[in-house]
Formats: C-alpha cells, sequence, structure tokens
C-alpha cells in the first residue's frame, strides 16, 4: 500500500501588546512511495495445453476431468530490499464457483468449463529459503498453514487474505524484506465432464497477480 503523509499546517502568530501581526499558514503535503517492485511469469504468463482430448482425461473420483499439471517460476525483483506480500484477482470471477481459492476458466455454450487452483511454494529471498506464510486481516497476523505450499484465493472474495514469504520459525513476524525472490507457481485445472463436448472446448482462465506493499 502507498504511505500518505497527512497535510498539516504550521502556524504562528507574533503579538505585542499593542499590535496583533497578521498570520499566515504553511501547509506541507505530499506521498512517500514504496520503492518499485517488479513481478514477471515464465513463459509470459501463459500455460497453452494445446489439443486435449477429453476420453484421455481422468475424472477420478469426482466429476471434473483432470488438466495435466502446469507450472510457472515468478520472480520479483525490487530495487531495495522491500516488505511486500501477493494477492490474485481472478479475471473470469463471473464464471467461477464453490471455494474462495477456485478460480474460473470461462464458459463454453453458457456452461462454466470449470476452475484451476493456483498454488505458491517455497521461494529463494535473497538466496534463502523461505516459506509461504498468509495473513486474512490484511497483514495484521501472519500464519503457516501445514506443508510447503498455499493456495491463492480470489481476492475479489478474500479482500484481507495476502500470501507473503517468511522464516518458517519466525511466522509471527511476516515477511521477509526482498531485493530479490523467486518462487515457482503450481497450476492445477479441472474441467467439468458433464458440458456438451460436441464441439471444442475453449479453456479461458485469466487472473492477475498484485504486488502488496506492506
Amino acid at each position: 500500500m502507498r504511505i500518505s503523509v497527512a497535510s498539516f499546517s504550521l502556524l504562528a502568530t507574533l503579538a505585542s501588546t499593542h499590535v496583533i501581526a497578521s498570520t499566515s499558514d504553511v501547509t506541507l503535503t505530499g506521498t512517500l512511495t514504496p520503492s518499485a517492485c517488479t513481478p514477471a511469469l515464465s513463459n509470459g504468463g501463459v500455460i497453452d495445453y494445446g489439443p486435449l482430448f477429453v476420453d484421455d482425461l481422468d475424472t477420478g473420483a469426482t466429476v471434473h476431468y483432470q488438466l495435466p499439471v502446469k507450472q510457472l517460476d515468478l520472480t520479483i525483483k525490487c530495487e531495495v530490499a522491500t516488505l511486500f506480500a501477493l494477492v490474485n484477482f481472478d479475471n473470469r470471477i463471473d464464471n467461477a464457483t464453490g471455494a474462495v481459492n477456485r478460480f474460473g476458466l470461462g464458459t463454453h455454450k453458457d456452461e462454466v468449463i470449470g476452475y484451476m487452483f493456483i498454488q505458491a511454494t517455497t521461494a529463494l529471498v535473497d538466496g534463502v529459503v523461505r516459506h509461504t506464510i498468509t495473513s486474512r486481516d490484511r497483514g495484521e497476523n501472519w500464519v503457516r498453514v501445514g506443508g510447503t505450499t498455499q493456495d491463492f484465493e480470489r481476492a475479489q472474495l478474500r479482500p484481507d487474505f495476502l500470501l507473503g514469504f517468511g522464516d518458517p520459525s519466525d511466522v509471527a513476524s511476516g515477511p521477509t524484506p526482498a531485493k530479490d525472490l523467486s518462487t515457482t507457481l503450481t497450476v492445477i485445472g479441472r474441467a467439468d465432464s458433464r458440458i456438451d463436448y460436441s464441439s471444442d472446448v475453449q479453456i479461458d482462465g485469466s487472473t492477475t497477480f498484485e504486488v502488496r506493499y506492506l
């Protein structure tokens, strides 16, 4: 988040026993902005399954086809060590259903195609391994859920949710300030087997990651 300096006024009144001098207001305003951080995803952030044949896909014990698991590398470079976390907006929020960690895959003939999970794992923060930690109150408190992976949640539905990378032995301190951070994102897709597959179904998932300064 940006840090704003509240406006204030400096006033002075000079007086003698006979005359009250005129006064003049001085107002100081400004905005302090965190050092810039630039996120980048491998392959331009694009995962293209190419043609998939539904007969080759397994549903397991569910009604959803299990799409091949894919990964993207995420790097974040800052001008100086900066305290930040990540949020993820679902650009297909209108056709995403179910749990808050299910991001939409678009529609086909007005039917919801399915959903995807996006998971973060451990990160290298300036050469040091850091684990995923989360906050559900905009960074006031931080916790680490078991394991080394963590699902992103749709920011539109969980505006207080943040995902960061911190010292697993000192989770309460929050994310570790980073100048260079790298991690791997895992994308797990599911397509509903009950929709109409008489013609090609175009998967069209899209999300936007945002660096949230703390």
